[in-house]
C-alpha cells in the first residue's frame, strides 16, 4: 500500500508542475511589454525629477545671491558716502570687505578709474579693460542703475566671481563689491546629473537619452536616430527596430526634457526564462519536502509516542519550563512524562532562584554604570564658548556602553563615547576599568592619540577574556574650535556645520582597543567654527528593534537629525523621544548612548595692556579704545572702567599688571592679572556693577581677577 501511494502521489506532483510551469510561462510572455514599461517609467520620472530639481534649485539660488548682493553693495555705498576718510585707510576698507563676507572692493571716479580697492593693487584699473567690468559704466550715468553680473573667464582652480555695482552716493562713480559664489557653483555642478545620469544603462543592452529643447545631452549612439526618439509618443509603451534588433521604448516629457529609455526585448524575455528556472527550482524543492512529509506521516504510528518526547524536551532546554510531557498509551511511557516533569519542576526552582540573584547583580552594576557617568547638566554653566548633553539608555541586559567629558585646565575640554563588545556584568566591569584608566591618563594632558595609545595598551593586559572597545575620543580647544580626536573601532560620529545637514565625521578611523597590545593611534583634526555640532553614538541606535523586529537604522536617525533644534538638549530629546516612538516604548535590547556638543565661539576681539598698579588712567583708556573696536557708538562702559579703577587701586602702585579685555556685540569679559603671593581684592571692593566677579590663583598665571558685564 505504501509504494502504490508513493507511486499516485508522484505523478499528481508531476503533472501539476507541468501545468503550473506552462501557465505561469504564458503569463510572464503576455505582461513582458507592462512590466518593461513599469521599470522604464519609474526610472525615467524618478532622472527627470532629479534634473528639473536641479535647475529650479539653480535658478533661485541665483535670484537670492543677486539680491543679496546688491543689498550689501548699496550698504558700502551709503558707508563710503558717510565715511569719506576711508579712501586713505586702507585697513579700514579691509575690515569692512571681511565684514561684508566679499572678496573685492572697487570705487571708481566718473571715468571708470579704480580710486579706492581690495586688494590695494586694483587702484589705477579702468572698468573699460574687462568684459567682466564694462557694463558697470553705465551706472555712472545713470545714479538709480544697479547691475549684478558673472565672472565670463574663470580659473580653473578657483572659484566663480560675482560683481556688483551700484551708482556712488558722494560723486560719480561706481561702487562695486566681487563675491565667491562657492555654494550657487557646487549647485551649477550639481547640475552635472543630468549629463552623468545620460550614460545610465537600463539592463545590459538598454540605453538612456535626454533631450532638452530638441537637442541630445547625452552622449551620442549611431545605432539611434534622434529624430526616431524625438517621435516617440509619450508616457505609453512603443517598440522599434534598431539594427534588426526589437527594442521595448518609453518616453517621458516635462519643463523642456524629454527622456526616452531602450531596452532590449530579448532581456525583458529573458526574464520569464528565469522565472521559468526559478519555477522549477522551487517545485523541485516541494517534491522533496511533500515526501518527507509523507514518509514521517507513514511512520508516526510507530514512533508517535518517541516524537511526542522529543518535541517536548526541545521546547524545555530552550527554556519554555512551562512545558508538560503528556504522552500516554503504555506504562513506559507514562513513567517517562512524570520523571521529566519532576526534574522540570526542580529545575525551575532552582532557576527561579538563580534568576533573583543574578537580576540583583544586574541592578547593582546597572546603578554602578549610572553613577560613574556624569549627568549633571549643564556640566559647566560658566563657560559660554560650548554646550555639551550626554545620554546613556540601558537595556535590559546591562552592555558596556558609555560616555565621560571633563576639562584638566580652562582651555580644553575632553569627552568621550565607548562601546564594550560584551553585555552583562563582564562588560560593565570592563567599562569601569576602561573609565578609570582614561580618568587617570587624562589628568597628565596627554594628546589624544598617544594617550588612547596608552589607554589600550592597559586594558590589554590582563585581557584574558578578549573584550574589546569601540572609543572615539576628542579634545576641544573651546577659545579656538580646533578639534583633534580619535575614532578607534569605528564608532558612530557625525558634523554639523552651522545648521546644516550631519555628515560622518571623516579621518582615519583605527583598530577598536583592546585587540592589539603595540597598535599605533593617529589623531585627526577638525576645525570646528561657531555653531556647529558633533554627534556620537553607539550602535545601539541603529540596531534598535520594533515589535516587528525592523530595526530603526541610519535614514530614521538622519530624518531625525534633521528636524531643527535650537540646543545639544533638544538634539538628544528628539532622538529618545523617536527612539520610544519606534519601539512602542518597550525594553530597549543594546544600550543607547548618545552625545552631542555645539562650539559656540569665543570673543571675537582681544587685546591686552601691560602697565602699573598706579596708571589707573591708561586701563581706563584702554577699555574704551577696545570697546570702540567694535562698537561705532559703545554703549556705557562705565561700570567696566570703574571695576578697573577699583581693581588697580586694591594693589601696591608699583606692582606690574597685565589687563586683558575681551568683548564682542553681546557681552564683555575683563581680566586683571598680577604676581603672586596670593591676594583677592574681592574681599576689600564695594559691590561691583558687574554681572559676575571671580578670583583664582595659580602657580602658572599668578593671581587672576576676571569681570564679565553683558553689552546693550
Amino acid at each position: 500500500m505504501r509504494r502504490t501511494f508513493l507511486i499516485w502521489l508522484f505523478a499528481v506532483i508531476c503533472t501539476s508542475f507541468v501545468l503550473t510551469v506552462v501557465l505561469v510561462y504564458s503569463q510572464f510572455s503576455r505582461h513582458a511589454g507592462e512590466r518593461a514599461a513599469q521599470m522604464m517609467s519609474t526610472r525615467l520620472n524618478d532622472m527627470l525629477e532629479l534634473i528639473l530639481h536641479a535647475d529650479r534649485t539653480t535658478s533661485y539660488l541665483s535670484r537670492v545671491n543677486d539680491a543679496s548682493t546688491l543689498d550689501r553693495t548699496r550698504a558700502l555705498a551709503e558707508i563710503v558716502s558717510l565715511n569719506p576718510s576711508l579712501y586713505d585707510s586702507q585697513e579700514d576698507l579691509q575690515g569692512i570687505c571681511n565684514r561684508l563676507g566679499a572678496e573685492q572692493i572697487a570705487i571708481t571716479d566718473e571715468n571708470g578709474t579704480v580710486v579706492a580697492a581690495v586688494p590695494a593693487s586694483r587702484v589705477g584699473y579702468n572698468l573699460a579693460q574687462s568684459d567682466d567690468t564694462r557694463p558697470f559704466l553705465a551706472c555712472i550715468s545713470a545714479p538709480g542703475r544697479e547691475l549684478c553680473i558673472r565672472s565670463s573667464s574663470v580659473d580653473p582652480d578657483l572659484q566663480a566671481m560675482q560683481y556688483a555695482g551700484v551708482h556712488r552716493l558722494d560723486s560719480k562713480g561706481v561702487v562695486l563689491l566681487g563675491f565667491r559664489t562657492r555654494l550657487e557653483q557646487a549647485v551649477r555642478e550639481s547640475e552635472s546629473l543630468s549629463r552623468t545620469s545620460t550614460n545610465l544603462r537600463l539592463g545590459d543592452g538598454g540605453r538612456v537619452f535626454i533631450f532638452r529643447l530638441g537637442a541630445l545631452l547625452s552622449r551620442p549612439d549611431p545605432s539611434f536616430s534622434s529624430a526616431q526618439l524625438l517621435s516617440l509618443p509619450a508616457k505609453k509603451i512603443s517598440s522599434i527596430v534598431v539594427n534588426d534588433e526589437d527594442y521595448y521604448a518609453y518616453a517621458v516629457e516635462e519643463g523642456g526634457y524629454r527622456l526616452v529609455a531602450a531596452l532590449p526585448a530579448r532581456e525583458v524575455n529573458s526574464s520569464t526564462v528565469r522565472a521559468v528556472q526559478t519555477l522549477l527550482a522551487s517545485n523541485f524543492v516541494l517534491f522533496l519536502v511533500m515526501f518527507g512529509v509523507v514518509s514521517y506521516l507513514l511512520q508516526r504510528l510507530v514512533v508517535r509516542g518517541i516524537s511526542q518526547v522529543n518535541t517536548s524536551l526541545r521546547e524545555i532546554t530552550e527554556g519554555n519550563l512551562e512545558k508538560r510531557v503528556e504522552v500516554g498509551g503504555s506504562p513506559e511511557f507514562i513513567r517517562l512524562s512524570n520523571g521529566i516533569n519532576f526534574m522540570v519542576d526542580s529545575l525551575k526552582a532552582l532557576g527561579e532562584e538563580q534568576r533573583k540573584s543574578l537580576q540583583r547583580d544586574l541592578e547593582l552594576a546597572r546603578r554602578v554604570q549610572t553613577t560613574a557617568m556624569p549627568n549633571k547638566f549643564p556640566a559647566y554653566p560658566h563657560i559660554d564658548s560650548f554646550d555639551l548633553r550626554a545620554a546613556c539608555l540601558q537595556a535590559r541586559v546591562v552592555g558596556g556602553d558609555f560616555y565621560d567629558f571633563f576639562m584638566p585646565d580652562d582651555k580644553h575640554l575632553h569627552f568621550l563615547v565607548a562601546d564594550v563588545d560584551a553585555n552583562g556584568i563582564p562588560a560593565a566591569l570592563y567599562m569601569m576599568r576602561a573609565l578609570s584608566v582614561i580618568r587617570a591618563l587624562a589628568k597628565v594632558g596627554s594628546h589624544p592619540a598617544s594617550l588612547v595609545s596608552d589607554v589600550n595598551r592597559e586594558l590589554c593586559s590582563g585581557n584574558k577574556a578578549g573584550m574589546r572597545m569601540a572609543l572615539f575620543y576628542g579634545c576641544l580647544d573651546v577659545e579656538t574650535g580646533s578639534l583633534d580626536y580619535v575614532n578607534a573601532g569605528l564608532m558612530h560620529a557625525l558634523v554639523q556645520h552651522n545648521g546644516g545637514e550631519y555628515e560622518l565625521l571623516g579621518g582615519r578611523t583605527d583598530s577598536p582597543v583592546g585587540v592589539q597590545k603595540n597598535a599605533d593611534y593617529h589623531s585627526c583634526t577638525l576645525q570646528l567654527e561657531p555653531h556647529d555640532r558633533i554627534f556620537l553614538y553607539t550602535e545601539g541606535v541603529v540596531h534598535t528593534l520594533n515589535a516587528e523586529h525592523t530595526p530603526f537604522g541610519e535614514g530614521r536617525l538622519q530624518e531625525v537629525l534633521r528636524q531643527p533644534s535650537s540646543s545639544v538638549a533638544g538634539v538628544l530629546q528628539q532622538v529618545r523621544s523617536a527612539l520610544r516612538a519606534f519601539t512602542n516604548n518597550a525594553e530597549l535590547q543594546k544600550d543607547v548612548t548618545l552625545l552631542c556638543l555645539e562650539f559656540k565661539g569665543g570673543m571675537s576681539n582681544a587685546s591686552s595692556i601691560e602697565l602699573y598698579a598706579s596708571e589707573a588712567e591708561r586701563a581706563i583708556a584702554f577699555v574704551a579704545e577696545g570697546m570702540e573696536a567694535i562698537f561705532a557708538a559703545p554703549p556705557d562702559i562705565s561700570d567696566l572702567q570703574f571695576c578697573a579703577r577699583c581693581a588697580l587701586a586694591s594693589l601696591p602702585p608699583e606692582i606690574p599688571v597685565r589687563l586683558a579685555l575681551d568683548c564682542d556685540e553681546q557681552k564683555a569679559e575683563l581680566t586683571v592679572v598680577y604676581p603672586a603671593p596670593s591676594f583677592s581684592p574681592l574681599k576689600e571692593l564695594p559691590e561691583l556693577p558687574v554681572d559676575r566677579a571671580r578670583f583664582r590663583f595659580t602657580e602658572e598665571k599668578g593671581n587672576e581677577l576676571t569681570f564679565w558685564k553683558k553689552l546693550g
